[in-house]
């Protein structure tokens, strides 16, 4: 949610990385499955920013960033399908959080029927940085998605009242939770990974 990634708490970090654990496996489990569509992955890594009827966005960084992230972590690709598959709009933005130190943000715009969600991101960072906290935000999405009462702030706060922890100092009002974080950690290292070795590769081609 609005929380600083930054934040530290050794109970909350317990939790993250039991979260990361079971995200690991999920991640092996995804890159299987993922292997297996390889021909349908291809036309996902491929798709403009008008072909993600859930995930929106218009912004040129934002999608080189997609692109960048769906064709290289399975736990980003995950998280993708996951939101194209519910009835949600999800807005992804460039702009600046309310809170400070905050570099991305995920609220429940107000409506009426259908539901949607607005992601601010600062996205002129390098493009590790980004997907990692791109999926950070994807992840409170699909918490917040999979609560279909949960249609406003209100709901919002009840949630991560529930599964999270307050993510802000001094005193702003703004959640995290565990399996944010682990999701934000687990892309870092897929991305990481999959970036050296494709480095790896080229070097030993001699391009």
């Amino acid at each position: 949610m609005q929380g600083d990634h930054r934040t530290t708490n050794p109970r909350a970090a317990g939790r993250r990385r039991a979260a990361l654990r079971n995200l690991r496996r999920l991640g092996a489990l995804c890159a299987l499955v993922c292997a297996m569509a390889e021909g349908g992955l291809a036309q996902t890594i491929d798709k403009r920013a008008e072909d993600y009827p859930r995930i929106r966005f218009k912004n040129d960084r934002i999608a080189e960033v997609m692109r960048f992230a769906i064709r290289r972590s399975p736990t980003f690709r995950g998280l993708v399908k996951t939101i194209e598959a519910s009835n949600a709009v999800v807005y992804v933005d460039e702009g600046v959080c309310r809170r400070d130190g905050v570099v991305a943000c995920t609220r429940v715009l107000p409506t009426v029927g259908s539901r949607y969600l607005q992601i601010r991101i600062e996205p002129r960072e390098g493009q590790i940085v980004v997907a990692q906290h791109l999926a950070h935000e994807f992840q409170h999405a699909v918490e917040i998605l999979e609560r279909a009462e949960v249609v406003d702030d209100a709901g919002v706060e009840g949630l991560y009242r529930e599964i999270g922890y307050p993510g802000c100092a001094g005193g702003q009002r703004c959640w995290e939770t565990p399996g944010a974080q682990a999701v934000e950690e687990l892309v870092h290292r897929e991305l990481v990974s999959s970036t050296a070795a494709i480095a790896e590769r080229t070097s030993e081609r001699g391009y």
